[in-house]
């Protein structure tokens, strides 16, 4: 088996049957450093955020544990082991891309709804929420792609942990794309460095990490009057990407933390929608193998038609493209499958997921029942 480069280590998320080294994440030490002070527990975040499992983090496949103040050790294998209780969620019973698809379905959305979307947001954030930049090149971003729909967001939430990733997340009322807290108003920089997976949001406090496990970088500029920093929570933009004076230019400065409207507190973006995507970007930028997790007919991931919209004044956004994270600036294309659909795929079949839908299923045949019984009378 290969190793990492020098400075580097690799994350094994999911294990191979054959040589090669299965699912793993490649990742420089330095540079994770800048993104955590604490690169163990930042590890069994990323485990968390791509898998949906909570479990420990072993050095060179040992029964070594890691503890979460621990440095990282260059050139090692570090493994994720789940939870027992999920540690066969990819076994004969997992559920494979075709079935998840019946869980998805794309419509189009009047450009109206779109426009609503965008005033709610800035009805929240007052302006950009990184930058405090109140210009009309502000944008209305969807965490959770528009072009993934309801649906998506519906089967995201009920695959969720048992105990929440983020203990101060409700989300159990949060059914549509368009609902505030699967959006962010952003500068278009952001909105297309988000896009295209090279920039993410991380939320904390967490199940693994602290807000002061994250660094930060300081704005100088006063907040508006309207804005202030959420009371102990942290939204923190980051780049997975090394930086150039582009991004910077633009306006896109890692480490700067959200601020949003002043007693804001109930429709706050979701901490779970960000960590879904906050995975599917660490796979993009340094996952590897994971198309083998994917392999073989039974567990073929889909990719969504595009949808069909109307032609529409150019001024205005089209409701499947631009406005949201995942088809900004490009991002990934039709022709092959990406890093959430393998999200989505991990979630799915964690034990947790499968229990709420059984557990959905059997309060709705006794649904049914009562209602077959009553209607017999």
């Amino acid at each position: 088996m290969s190793m990492p480069d020098s400075g580097h280590v690799w994350l094994i998320l999911h294990k191979s049957t054959s040589s090669s080294p299965g699912f793993y994440l490649d990742l420089e030490i330095d540079f994770v450093k800048t993104l955590c002070h604490k690169p163990i527990k930042y590890l069994k975040y990323l485990a968390c955020c791509i898998l949906g499992l909570r479990g420990e983090v072993f050095l060179n496949d040992s029964e070594q544990e890691v503890g979460g103040e621990e440095e990282l050790c260059a050139r090692s294998l570090y493994f994720f082991r789940p939870d027992a209780n999920d540690s066969d969620a990819l076994g004969p019973q997992a559920i494979g891309m075709d079935a998840i698809k019946e869980q998805s379905s794309v419509r189009g959305t009047p450009t109206s709804t779109q426009e609503r979307f965008k005033e709610e947001l800035l009805e929240r954030d007052v302006c950009c929420i990184f930058t405090g930049a109140r210009a009309s090149g502000v944008e209305g971003a969807h965490i959770i792609p528009f072009i993934k729909q309801d649906e998506w967001i519906q089967m995201i939430i009920q695959s969720r942990t048992p105990d929440p990733l983020h203990p101060r997340d409700n989300v159990q009322d949060l059914t549509s794309i368009n609902d505030v807290r699967n959006g962010i108003s952003v500068n278009a920089t952001i909105h297309k460095l988000l896009g295209i997976r090279e920039y993410a949001v991380l939320a904390t406090p967490n199940y693994y990490l602290e807000t002061g496990d994250v660094p930060s970088n300081i704005n100088t500029e006063p907040l508006h009057s309207e804005i202030a920093y959420p009371d102990g929570q942290r939204y923190t933009l980051q780049s997975l990407v090394p930086v150039d004076a582009f991004e910077h230019a633009g306006g896109a400065v890692p480490g700067a933390d959200a601020a949003f409207r002043k007693r804001n507190t109930d429709n706050l973006p979701s901490k779970l929608l960000l960590a879904y995507v906050y995975g599917a970007t660490a796979v993009v930028r340094w996952g590897h193998n994971w198309e083998e997790v994917l392999s073989g007919d039974a567990r073929r991931p889909f990719r969504p038609p595009t949808p069909q919209v109307p032609a529409m004044d150019p001024n205005r956004t089209n409701a499947g493209g631009a406005d949201a994270l995942g088809d900004a600036g490009g991002g990934v294309t039709e022709e092959r499958y990406d890093a959430m659909d393998l999200v989505a795929y991990f979630w799915y079949n964690t034990l947790a997921a499968r229990e709420r839908r059984e557990q959905s299923e059997r309060a709705f045949q006794e649904k049914i029942h009562t209602w077959l019984s009553e209607a017999s009378v």
